[in-house]
């Protein structure tokens, strides 16, 4: 049985890269780019996913996830920011493969 990783707080107005927020995680393997990630948005902010490695140019752009939906960063993308826009978001994502 995996251990559930700690939510992660996505700062308003910047890009909050994934692969180095997980990694951050004390007690859980390294995760890299290109594995498989389901995210769950936690909070009543609206949160942006972009499925890249590279400088985000729209904060709101990006797959729009709603309060308490998912989405899923498909294997083999080259990395994963969040953004959000005006307040604090957190999310939950659990590394599928």
């Amino acid at each position: 049985m995996s251990k559930t990783r700690p939510d992660i707080i996505v700062m308003p107005n910047q890009q909050n890269d994934i692969i180095a927020l997980l990694n951050e995680q004390a007690g859980f393997p390294t995760v890299t780019a290109g594995q498989e990630l389901k995210i769950q948005n936690k909070t009543n902010v609206v949160v942006y996913v972009h499925k890249t490695a590279d400088p985000v140019t729209e904060i709101v752009g990006g797959k729009s996830i709603p309060k308490h939906w998912q989405a899923t960063v498909e294997q083999g993308n080259a990395g994963c920011i969040v953004t959000c826009s005006g307040k604090v978001g957190r999310i939950n994502v659990e590394v599928i493969s």
